[in-house]
């Protein structure tokens, strides 16, 4: 969970993430969406939060630019689409909206 401090400027939590044949890295999910921070200092021990590239809308689109394994793995999987309405007797905002699930 992000400090108070980060919290006033929409920080949810940031995350240290290990690829499989990638190198490490430290992302920040805020409430624009997800983005990889420089990480913590190795003198000091601090996060330093600065934004290195862009923000990406999910953690999902994240993981596909960072990780060259999760996006071959991703794109072997079969997916499809679900009516979540008429499953679970939800009223969705458009009547056509549907969820990508696999």
């Amino acid at each position: 969970r992000s400090p108070p401090w980060r919290q006033v400027h929409n920080e949810i939590c940031s995350l240290y993430i290990v690829p499989l044949y990638n190198d490490a890295f430290w992302a920040t999910a805020s409430r624009e969406g997800i983005f990889e921070i420089k990480g913590r200092e190795k003198d000091t021990e601090e996060l330093d939060y600065e934004r290195v590239g862009e923000i990406y809308r999910t953690f999902f689109n994240l993981l596909k630019e960072k990780s060259s394994a999760f996006k071959t793995n991703i794109a072997k999987q079969e997916f499809q689409t679900a009516d979540y309405k008429s499953r679970y007797n939800m009223k969705l905002s458009s009547p056509n909206q549907r969820i990508c699930t696999n």
